[in-house]
């Protein structure tokens, strides 16, 4: 009996050696993916804004100290004198959805200028924000931003004049802000997590591969729930929430706020090519969403049509949303937690075996 006990104590030890190793590495990862910053000296480290009376503009109007775009074609030189810039943070009012290109003029490793070397950014920001943040990460010189009233119209929604919409540029600031990106760090941890599992329980994993998917469904279906926006990423979401929504409310009329009705249609507000880029803007929508995502006492009075055909492909989604409704979640959290639902039933149903494994049932 002992033998076996030890045996049993040792795997117990080694994957618990396992996890600590894998903890260890997530962090230095992290730590390693964000080096830069760390030895950025303390001066550098933080938010400057860069005086408005140092951009350099073309087909842009200055007015109170905001750059209003002409119409046409616009240009923007944000100097930046060479320091290192993590992010560029443009602060921006408009009503459309705010597409344009940039362009970084940044340092190579042998601390040369060369216009080959600029660091092209094509930036397509979510229309309920109010900043963007254009991903640098070098020291820069320069950030040129491009602007065109092509790029502004929409192709799909022919029916809204974005000509119509003003355009206005409020500020530039540089980010250099360390902070932990957490869904980066879960990337790190569940990328080495999934090579240990399958490493150390190959034999398992051999004799019950379903275990192993079900291992990866989880974990990497996790870490999407938590990275995706809580808005619409695909081509019919929308509907799937609504659908959802209305079941987990099921025959009760909803009383939401505007920006909870914007989810549940095609709408500049969730429009699929137009999604946070950095996690300053992920936070910054899911700010939105909550302080603006009433789903007790907002002013619309919502009901749909249930269609009982498709009725058990959201029990999943609809039973979590109802949970997350009686628990008060703010609504990005509600969304996302409907998200995981659709996982969990997705997970479980292929997980279950069905009959005898195909390789004893023969081929």
């Amino acid at each position: 009996m002992k033998p076996r006990k030890s045996a049993k104590t040792a795997g117990w030890k080694k994957w618990i050696a396992a996890a600590a190793v894998v903890l260890v590495l997530g962090i230095l990862a992290e730590c390693f993916a964000n080096f830069a910053l760390f030895t950025l000296p303390d001066g550098e480290k933080g938010e400057f804004a860069v005086p408005m009376s140092e951009v350099v503009r073309e087909g842009f109007t200055e007015k109170d100290g905001a750059l209003w775009f002409d119409g046409e074609k616009g240009f923007i030189h944000v100097p930046l004198n060479g320091r290192y810039v993590d992010k560029l943070k443009c602060s921006f009012d408009y009503d459309g959805l705010l597409n344009l290109k940039a362009y970084a003029g940044v340092y190579n490793i042998y601390g040369d200028l060369n216009i080959k070397d600029e660091l092209d950014i094509w930036d397509n920001n979510p229309r309920v924000l109010g900043d963007t943040y254009l991903r640098v990460e070098a020291k820069a010189d320069y950030v040129n931003i491009v602007v065109e009233a092509d790029d502004l119209k929409v192709e799909g929604l022919p029916h809204i004049d974005f000509e119509r919409m003003p355009l206005v540029f409020t500020g530039f600031t540089v980010v250099n802000e360390l902070a932990v990106n957490w869904v980066e760090l879960g990337f790190y941890w569940v990328a080495f997590g999934l090579a240990a599992f399958f490493f150390l329980g190959r034999e398992l994993l051999g004799r019950r591969p379903e275990i192993g998917f079900l291992a990866a469904a989880l974990s990497v279906g996790v870490l999407l729930v938590a990275a995706l926006p809580a808005n619409k990423v695909g081509w019919d979401e929308e509907v799937h929430f609504e659908q959802s929504f209305w079941i987990s409310n099921y025959r009760q009329i909803s009383h939401i706020s505007d920006s909870i009705y914007q989810e549940f249609i095609p709408s500049l507000d969730n429009w699929p090519f137009s999604q946070p880029g950095t996690a300053e803007e992920q936070r910054a929508l899911n700010d939105y969403l909550d302080t603006t995502g009433d789903y007790k006492t907002g002013p619309i009075g919502w009901s749909s049509d249930l269609n009982k055909t498709t009725m058990t492909g959201y029990a999943g989604i609809s039973l979590f949303l109802f949970i997350g409704q009686l628990l008060g979640m703010p609504f990005s959290m509600l969304f996302r937690f409907g998200r995981l639902g659709n996982l969990l039933v997705y997970s479980v149903i292929m997980f279950l075996p069905y009959g005898k494994p195909r390789w004893e049932r023969g081929f």
